[in-house]
């Protein structure tokens, strides 16, 4: 150190006595200088360093003052010296400033004061030597020192290191860059003029003999980077964390002996170790942790001699089993071998992930050897016999011990253990035993066998139990000793003595649904077998999880041991119910039985392959002939009756039932129907639970005539399940009825504030008629709290209900079991796992009264809602199939019953017009006319079938209903439309205000909601028609209701609440809602084309893409969740669907409208072009994919698409909208042919009209004009028309536009900063909120303080300016998990942004926090994955702006050659030949810098570039260019195909998270500062956020967790997006360990940061406590806040939101809020 201080300490000499010289003719006589330095030391050491300079220079002088003190001078001239006075050896201030200011020497000289710590006197009126333009200036001495870096003769190595190390200087703001003894080290080195080895440590570096004699800049810096990076991280570790938990997994163990060493003896860590033993140290362990060991399950291979002379069945002689779930366990493998044809030997074959090594195996008992990757084990067998092998891959610490036992027996005799047993194995023959856990009270070896014997377990006993015995041994609780747990048993089996141990431990299970069952069966192909308590597959084993499907497996299992063709539920059981069959139905019903009963399955649990598909088969063949051979007009014989209830039980006990099993013949031909279609095993959940025949037989008849119809469920889901008509208590019993309730609860109390919250009511009354028991409702009513509550609504702010009864009051209500705690616990944990049962019991107790009233009362009790099933008449009707239309969809797979309009009243049953022809309709049909003359003697007619109607004389009811309620809503109505506009018609008032298809893919209406209180609606019309000077009659208003409750019923009920709103957003609404009816009409006219028509659907029903309709996007059938749409804004306007049928087939057309009104903007109608492709290529990829089209998920979806747009055409007619449209042309002429997939989708029509249009009713256009940009058709039209084609017809309107030539393009609009603001005023995306001070509201945590909940506002701009943000704190204090925390809450609260508007979060992940492995906050936020493969953003896309940028495709490539030149240090030849290769990639694609017309075409990508660039011959393909080119090419890190590249900005939507982990540090910077470059152009393009009074839009964010990886490269965009972000609602979040790395290069990130959020900092100074608080220097304030940092527990913080005080807090931990959403 002393070396290098005299180096220091010269350095300073030599330029304080260069630049005096350089001055000296400008001196001016008595001059004074003032050199300031920190110490007394360096006083003395820079004197005497300058004293012999001037000596060795011959220009050292002496001045004398006083007898007292002499000095030395410094002679610059013959008359010139310069006094040197320095402040030490005792010398006092007062003499120092006596010396000033005497006059030295007549000749004035000038006096040098070299000083430390002065006081003003002293220093007052000199030239300090550190101020600008002096030597030891700041930029002076840095300029200084640079030159002399060049100057120096340092290798190029050795001089890059120093110029690294003057950078980090001026990048860090911790610095004191204007202290020479900051650059100490740097200086010695430059004076001494090489470099030592302990001079690397005092640069924070590892010594590097290999990187000294490098020659190539960019290595050298790259290795002085990766050296930093190294040292960094090792000497944190040392002073801070734990050697062994932080740097295991990154350095081999003798680096980290080695350092756990150094610290034990506090040695300096770094003295012995060079760069290249510390790569080399993390290469090796690298290497070791890149590819473990894995010993793969699926490979194992059992055989004897070879696979094909003899080979052992998986699962059925071989059995595996790990000995539990954990990575540790899992590779402790058992393997227990059936050997029933005593092979004398076995060979067991395994394959690893990697080669094996011989070196790596040890084996007992066996013989092993490996060949490649596989490791072959060959065992003798004989009677029982055990080996074990060890595979050990001793560089990553891991072994694989297969353990094997072979027993010379068949399997049935220990399959009870089969899913329960280890293997111990021991050196030893003797020790080695199968265990066995989890038993019971009873071990059963060798079930099912004739003979029986018992005995008790007793621990080392001997039992015998031979081939045709069933040996029960009985555990108690003295079979197993306390002490060992163990006990051991001796089983002999013939010859074979088995030695086992029952462990006394449980064995857990999984459970399984119903669902769950059906679901393995297609999507896993994993048999189940079925034994007893529990169900089988291979080692595995499951509980059976619901009761009423493990009810209906015991019946399944009984008819199979029993061979009942049909059996009588009894209050003792079943017995069997005799049937009068042929001989042929009962062969083949048994031998089906047979093939079931061999696999040891059950109906419910068989997968129909092989030999139980051609059994099924014949089967239902054979009961298919025999309906054929009936003969129409004679009555049924007892065998044809009683073959309708083959595979059916009958309950003639409580409530009369009859369930048809899975054997039933219409169950088992719908099986074999399902198994026709492709990828079955993709199937949704939502999907899979339609999959039922149960409509196709919707009504049935007993032997006594009885009438049955059939109920939904799920928990048997190849049941059939049918109640007597005549029992109430299953009306209302639908499964959708559940979410019903909660969605009407929650759409009255939104289109009625009013009358809950400005009143504070917080009371709901409900009136349910004949709703049955009520189950559903109930349940609704469970889901519907259990939701409030989730979103942190308080037990005692929840709704209050009450709920009158009407019905018969003697029948059950599952509503009685409020009044008991325990019944209505177990209600709830049956229904729902995920609730408390308790809590929720008590709520529901407390917060529902319920009062039970007959339905025959006068008057009913006032209620805000009714849910009412109508009654159907218990007088059967019959009626030709044929005459109704079909329920039936897609070949049978889905159906529904429908309910038509037949003469004058309503009938529901089977129909068989439009229905397509097959086995299973066909069966179906047979069934249907079967049962209508079933056990009657009535002729039998195989056209006729049961119906029912609707009874007659419901007036009254419905009158009362009407009267008492505000809003009816019609459960499962079994009318249509028309019902209710003939009672509109009648009866005064009565107005459809909403209706749903949406709950149930059959078609026909799952609910209608009516209301007698219609005169509001009405009044509502004709004031918004008033507002916009449209006069309308009262048949013009009433056609207006029409046409919302055709389109969307709920923008009408939307208008109640929007009523309540004042100005913008009352106006916004309804002139919204208002003008895409006006717009229908309007693309009705246009479109309007011979041989086709077009229907309009809602796209905000169908998608559920607007919050502001209280929908969630789960909800819909075809939701955008559901159909799989991309991220990006999508339309939620209209879908116009064009139907054409010509003698090519049936044609589908496709085309989204968005409909903008107002002053329109170019910007706007960009954002609407995007939405209308981004929805017209999700329903193309939906709907008609060009992989995976005949899936069944696809056709289900499709067909559910059909039945929509037969419904819309239905309302269409109904209510009249354009009569004169040919509607029958899909309703009628093509019915069957749109719902049994005889038709295709078609995009003829997109050259002509385009993929879709914009609709603008623009404020400043006078007359009509089309354009068409990028496939999106333009429709530009006055405002006023917006209002006035409300009250016109289409035909009307068909004519006015006739008039006007659509030819003029639209001009570009010029926009400044008022027109862009005013635009974004009445832009019709995002409307004002009802509450414009709605703002997201973040919990940081709990204020210790206070107790209060601490929130971040990031709209209110009153609270924070900007959204900026820096979160610090060491590793492992809780950083990430409140970063996570926010995202989430951000992601989650977008409802709650300014506008409503979507907020797009970017995450750009170094360590992968936020990847695919951290599955709850993937599912927390939905986020969405991208590796830095195939990005979908394109960097040479080109992003145009409001304010027009000439030659932007040279910008644009320009920008790219920047950034990569930046991340490869590219050299100015180079630069220019990637600059030319992009410029020639713009011109293959059409697009010239000079034509700014060419700019819309699509954009050359990456891919373009590498080939133009690797073509080209001239350019020289050895140097780094060369390899940037290569690397980028070979790791496809961005897209190829333009055509499958989006908009960043577009892109991001919801949380998406670029997962950087794992990759190279120049891929990471490249995709980082691109996708930066990328977001800035486009933040700049999109323009200014919203903002009203004091909120602000927030529309994206950045964030990046351990940030300085992100902030040290210094990319230019981020200082940008910081800075200017704001303006345009985009926020950044950089999270880091310690404040200095917010400073990066000349860029200072630190100052444009609002929001601190500071916890644990390790190393943490008192000037970073000043900066971040704005506190004093050394203030108590400071000291305080510095120490209670340094003190913070895990998961608290000191938190500084803009100008607040510091407040201390408990954060809102990541895991906290998740515990809260699950």
């Amino acid at each position: 150190m002393q070396n290098m201080s005299n180096g220091f300490y010269n350095y300073i000499a030599k330029n304080t006595a260069t630049f005096f010289q350089s001055i000296k003719d400008s001196i001016r006589p008595g001059e004074r200088y003032c050199l300031r330095l920190d110490t007394e030391e360096m006083v003395v050491n820079v004197t005497d360093a300058l004293q012999d300079y001037a000596r060795l220079h011959g220009i050292e002088g002496t001045y004398i003052y006083s007898p007292d003190y002499t000095t030395f001078t410094v002679r610059l001239s013959s008359g010139l010296e310069l006094v040197v006075a320095s402040k030490m050896n005792g010398m006092t201030d007062g003499f120092l400033v006596r010396l000033r200011n005497a006059q030295l020497t007549d000749a004035y000289f000038p006096i040098l004061m070299i000083v430390h710590n002065p006081n003003d006197s002293i220093i007052s009126g000199t030239c300090d030597l550190s101020s600008n333009g002096m030597p030891f200036h700041a930029s002076t001495l840095i300029a200084q020192i640079e030159k002399d870096i060049k100057n120096s003769q340092l290798p190029i190595a050795g001089a890059l290191l120093l110029e690294n190390e003057l950078k980090d200087k001026k990048a860090d703001r911790f610095c004191d860059q204007t202290s020479i003894d900051s650059y100490s080290n740097l200086l010695t080195v430059l004076d001494r003029g090489f470099l030592k080895t302990e001079d690397y440590h005092s640069f924070g570096l590892l010594e590097d003999p290999e990187g000294s004699g490098l020659t190539d800049a960019k290595k050298i810096r790259e290795r002085l980077a990766l050296n930093r990076k190294i040292f960094d991280q090792i000497d944190w570790v040392i002073q801070h964390g734990s050697i062994e938990d932080d740097l295991d997994k990154e350095f081999d163990q003798n680096l980290i002996d080695h350092l756990a060493r150094c610290k034990r003896k506090s040695l300096p860590w770094d003295q012995s170790q060079t760069l290249q033993m510390v790569i080399s140290s993390q290469e090796k362990m690298k290497k070791k942790l890149g590819n473990p060991l894995e010993v793969l399950d699926e490979t194992l291979d059992v055989y004897s001699g070879s696979p094909i002379e003899y080979s052992f069945s998986l699962d059925k002689l071989v059995f595996l089993k790990a000995d539990g779930d954990t990575k540790a366990k899992r590779r402790n493998k058992n393997i227990l071998i059936y050997n029933p044809d005593h092979r004398k030997t076995v060979t067991i074959l395994l394959s690893a992930n990697i080669p094996l090594r011989e070196n790596w195996v040890q084996c007992l008992r066996a013989e092993a050897s490996v060949s490649a990757r596989n490791i072959i084990i060959t065992m003798k067998a004989s009677g029982c016999c055990f080996s074990g092998t060890k595979i050990t891959d001793a560089s990553n610490n891991i072994s694989y011990n297969i353990k094997i036992c072979i027993l010379d027996l068949q399997p049935r005799y220990l399959e009870t253990i089969q899913t329960s047993y280890q293997l111990s194995v021991s050196q030893y023959q003797k020790r080695c035993a199968i265990q066995a856990f989890g038993i019971g009270k009873t071990l059963l070896i060798n079930p099912n066998q004739p003979y029986q014997e018992r005995a008790s377990l007793t621990d080392h006993g001997l039992y015998t139990c031979n081939f045709d015995h069933t040996l029960a041994l009985s555990v108690d609780d003295e079979s197993i000793p306390p002490d060992s747990g163990v006990c051991s048993i001796t089983l002999k089996c013939g010859a074979v003595e088995i030695p086992l141990q029952i462990k006394d431990e449980s064995s857990k299970m999984v459970g399984l649904t119903g669902l769950d069952v059906l679901r393995r069966k297609y999507q896993e192909h994993k048999p189940l077998e079925y034994r007893g308590d529990k169900l089988v597959s291979g080692t595995s084993a499951f509980y059976i999880r619901k009761e009423p499907f493990r009810t209906a497996l015991a019946w399944e299992n009984w008819i199979l041991q029993n061979r009942a063709l049909a059996a009588d539920l009894t209050m003792d059981g079943l017995v069997e119910h005799p049937l009068q069959v042929s001989d042929s139905v009962r062969q083949a019903y048994l031998t089906l039985l047979e093939k079931i009963k061999a696999r040891r399955q059950l109906p419910s649990l068989v997968s129909y392959t092989d030999q139980v598909k051609e059994a099924a088969e014949a089967y239902v063949e054979t009961v298919s002939a025999e309906f054929d051979a009936i003969p129409s007009g004679e009555s049924l014989e007892a065998t044809q009756s009683d073959l309708l209830l083959l595979g059916c039980i009958l309950q003639k006990c409580d409530e009369h039932t009859i369930m048809m099993s899975p054997l039933h013949p219409l169950n088992v031909q719908y099986q074999l129907s399902l198994l026709k279609e492709k990828e079955i095993d993709k199937v949704r959940d939502q999907i899979l639970e339609k999959l039922t025949p149960l409509n196709l037989l919707p009504y049935i008849r007993d032997e006594e005539r009885r009438l049955y119809l059939g109920i939904e469920q799920t928990d048997s889901p190849e049941w059939r399940f049918y109640v007597q008509a005549s029992n109430k208590r299953y009306q209302g019993g639908r499964q959708f009825v559940e979410r019903l309730v909660g969605d009407k609860i929650r759409e009255y109390q939104k289109n009625f504030p009013f009358l809950f919250e400005e009143i504070g009511n917080n009371q709901l009354r409900i009136n349910l008629v004949n709703m049955g028991d009520g189950r559903e409702v109930l349940q609704g009513l469970i889901r519907y709290y259990a939701q409030l509550l989730n979103q942190g609504v308080p037990p005692e702010s929840l709704d209050e209900f009450v709920i009158n009864i009407y019905g018969d009051l003697a029948a059950y209500s599952e509503f009685f079991i409020l009044s008991d705690q325990n019944k209505l616990q177990k209600h709830i944990e049956d229904y729902r796992h995920d609730i408390d049962s308790s809590e929720m019991a008590a709520i529901l107790a407390g917060r529902i009264k319920c009062y039970f009233r007959s339905f025959r009362e006068e008057s009913y009790e006032y209620a805000h809602l009714t849910f009412y099933e109508m009654n159907s008449s218990s007088d059967l009707i019959s009626s030709r199939m044929e005459n109704i239309p079909t329920g039936i969809s897609l070949g049978g797979l889905t159906s529904g019953v429908p309910s038509v309009l037949d003469g004058s009243w309503y009938k529901s049953g089977f129909g068989t017009r439009y229905a397509p022809k097959n086995n299973l309709v066909n069966l179906a049909v047979r069934y249907n006319a079967l049962h209508h003359v079933a056990f009657l003697g009535s002729a039998y007619r195989p056209e006729d079938c049961i119906f029912t109607e609707i009874e007659h004389g419901q007036e009254n009811l419905l009158n009362k209903i009407y009267q008492a309620s505000n809003w009816v809503v019609f459960v499962s109505p079994k009318v249509d439309l028309s019902f209710f506009q003939k009672k509109k018609v009648d009866e005064n008032g009565l107005m459809i205000i909403h209706y749903s298809d949406q709950y149930t893919s059959s078609n026909g209406y799952d609910d209608i909601t009516v209301t007698q209180k219609s005169k509001q609606y009405c009044e509502i019309i004709f004031e918004q028609m008033k507002k916009r000077n449209v006069s309308a009659n009262a048949e013009e208003i009433d056609h207006v209701i029409n046409l919302f409750n055709a389109v969307n019923g709920n923008w009408l009920l939307k208008l109640i609440s929007a009523k309540k709103l004042e100005g913008i957003a009352d106006n916004y609404f309804s002139r919204e809602k208002m003008s895409i009816l006006s717009a229908i009409k309007l693309c009705m006219a246009y479109y309007a084309q011979d041989g086709m028509i077009w229907i309009p659907i809602s796209l905000e029903e169908i998608l559920r893409v607007s919050g502001a309709v209280g929908l969630s996007q789960e909800n819909g059938f075809l939701s955008r969740k559901n159909l799989g749409f991309p991220n990006g804004p999508a339309c939620d306007d209209i879908l116009m669907v064009g139907l054409e049928a010509g003698s090519d087939g049936v044609k589908i057309y496709l085309h989204p409208i968005e409909v903008k009104i107002g002053q329109n903007s170019s910007v706007v109608y960009g954002k609407a072009r995007q939405q209308v492709l981004n929805t017209y290529d999700g329903f193309w990829n939906s709907l008609w994919p060009d992989e995976g089209r005949n899936s069944l998920e696809c056709k289900i979806t499709r067909n559910f698409f059909m039945q929509l747009i037969l419904i819309c055409c239905e309302k269409m007619k109904l209510y009249g909208i354009e009569p004169s449209t040919p509607w029958d042309l899909a309703l009628v002429e093509n019915r069957e042919k749109l719902l049994n997939e005889q038709y295709s989708f078609s995009r003829d029509m997109d050259a002509q009209i385009g993929k879709g249009a914009i609709v603008s009713f623009k404020t400043d256009v006078l007359s009509p004009s089309v354009t068409e940009e990028n496939g999106v058709v333009l429709l530009e039209f006055p405002e006023k028309t917006g209002s006035d084609y409300m009250v016109r017809s289409v035909s009307e309107i068909k004519d006015l536009i006739q008039d006007f030539q659509f030819d003029n393009p639209v001009p570009e609009e010029e926009e400044g900063p008022d027109a862009k603001a005013e635009s974004a005023e009445t832009e019709v995306e995002n409307p004002p909120s009802e509450n414009a001070a709605a703002t997201m509201q973040i919990l940081f945590g709990t204020d210790l303080g206070t107790g209060q909940p601490l929130y971040w506002r990031p709209n209110d701009t009153e609270q924070i300016f900007h959204t900026n943000t820096g979160i610090i704190g060491t590793m492992g204090t809780g950083k990430t998990q409140f970063t996570k925390s926010i995202i989430t809450q951000l992601a989650r609260e977008q409802a709650h942004n300014f506008c409503g508007s979507p907020l797009g979060i970017l995450i750009f992940d170094y360590k992968g926090d936020y990847n695919e492995t951290k599955t709850d906050f993937v599912q927390a936020t939905a986020a969405k994955i991208l590796k830095p493969y195939h990005l979908p953003f394109n960097p040479l896309a080109l992003t145009k702006s409001n304010v027009f940028r000439p030659l932007l495709p040279v910008h644009t490539a320009n920008a790219f050659k920047d950034t990569l030149s930046k991340v490869y240090a590219l050299g100015p030849k180079q630069q220019n030949a990637l600059f030319n290769c992009i410029m020639k990639a713009y011109n293959s694609r059409g697009i010239f810098a000079d034509k700014a017309e060419t700019w819309d075409r699509i954009p050359p990508t990456f891919q373009t570039v590498y080939t133009i660039y690797s073509g080209d011959d001239e350019i020289k393909k050895t140097d780094s260019l060369a390899a940037a080119m290569d690397k980028l090419q070979q790791f496809q890190v961005f897209e190829g195909d333009p055509e499958k590249t989006v908009s960043l900005f577009d892109f991001l939507k919801g949380v998406v998270v670029v997962d950087l982990s794992g990759y190279d540090s120049d891929i990471q910077s490249l995709v980082v500062a691109i996708t930066l470059d990328l977001f800035y152009s486009q933040m700049q393009a999109a323009g200014s956020s919203r903002m009203d009074q004091q909120y602000r839009e927030l529309t994206k964010l950045i964030l990046v967790d351990e940030a300085d990886n992100f902030m040290s490269e210094g990319f230019p965009s981020l200082k940008k997006i910081l800075k200017e972000g704001r303006e345009f609602g985009v926020g950044t979040i950089l999270s880091t360990q310690f404040l200095k790395h917010f400073g990066s290069g000349e860029d200072d990130y630190s100052k444009y940061i609002l929001t601190w959020v500071v916890h644990n900092v390790a190393d943490l100074k008192a000037s970073d406590v000043e900066f971040v608080f704005n506190t004093e220097a050394k203030s108590p304030e400071t000291q305080k806040l510095f120490h209670d940092i340094k003190n913070l527990q895990k998961h608290h913080s000191i938190i500084k939101i803009g100008n607040s005080s510091p407040r201390y807090v408990k954060d809102k931990a990541f895991w906290e809020l998740v515990q809260e959403l699950t």
